[in-house]
């Protein structure tokens, strides 16, 4: 059997690409090289080597480029880094763009707070009900939409999570175990390191090597303008994005639906 090589699957892919804008369209189907090799941050010679299989090598950045040149997702992407010889770096696999299942999902909650969230805990898709359970997210630059940081380092997380201390603990053992992974992510590595600059508790908390994680059944809320809240948690991983997961909240009572019936009529 005839096994696919690096450079046929580029050239597949390339050609199967759709263009974003008039100017990019041709009557040839698929994106030119050029404009590939611009999206990817790599030179035209650089993509054709690749190609033609004349590279010897090929590292995660480049890799990670043309996955996102080519808009490459879930096993698609992991086809990519098998044919280039190396496992699957969480880098490349941990993005900022939610998976068409997850929002597919998304769609169908409109009534109760959802999320997609990566494995660093930053939210890359949230209906409005969430947005407004949690205040807007924080005002940190670059990690305000972060869940890890916002419910360790945000001011008003103490008042909103009356579990607070359960909810750190768990949020810390899950970094344990994305971070014990065998391949690197950068990104993660930041977030930890700006933690244990910004918060006490990740401090205390983090020098214990718990692994350990709570069962996640039930989540309280106190929130300043619907009151106490209690929801039943619901999580889902799309099978093409496993760095991914969905969250719902659930209303288990009619105290918690009435209050984010007052939510929602906030505007």
């Amino acid at each position: 059997m005839q096994h696919a090589t690096l450079g046929e699957f580029l050239r597949a892919r390339r050609e199967c690409a759709q263009a974003e804008d008039a100017r990019a369209r041709r009557r040839t189907p698929g994106l030119r090289r050029e404009d590939v090799a611009e999206r990817a941050g790599i030179s035209v010679d650089w993509l054709a080597r690749l190609e033609q299989n004349r590279a010897a090598t090929v590292s995660d950045a480049v890799l990670e480029g043309l996955s996102r040149a080519l808009g490459l997702v879930g096993s698609e992407r992991t086809y990519l880094y098998r044919l280039a010889g190396r496992d699957v770096s969480i880098a490349g696999l941990v993005t900022d763009e939610p998976h068409r299942t997850a929002l597919a999902v998304l769609a169908q909650v409109p009534d109760m707070p959802a999320r997609v969230a990566n494995s660093r805990g930053d939210v890359i898709a949230n209906n409005t009900l969430h947005e407004r359970l949690l205040l807007g997210y924080g005002d940190h630059p670059r990690l305000g939409r972060n869940l890890t940081w916002f419910i360790f380092c945000d001011p008003r997380a103490p008042d909103l999570f009356p579990d607070r201390e359960a909810d750190m603990e768990r949020i810390t053992s899950n970094l344990r175990l994305v971070a014990s992974q065998p391949s690197h992510d950068p990104r993660l590595d930041a977030l930890i390191g700006e933690m244990l600059i910004e918060s006490e508790d990740f401090r205390r908390l983090w020098p214990l090597q718990t692994v350990r994680l709570r069962g996640r059944g039930r989540k309280c809320v106190h929130h300043p303008l619907a009151g106490p809240l209690e929801f039943a948690i619901h999580s889902l991983t799309p099978s093409g994005a496993p760095h991914q997961t969905i969250v719902f909240l659930e209303p288990v009572d009619a105290a918690t639906r009435a209050g984010l019936d007052r939510l929602s009529a906030a505007g």
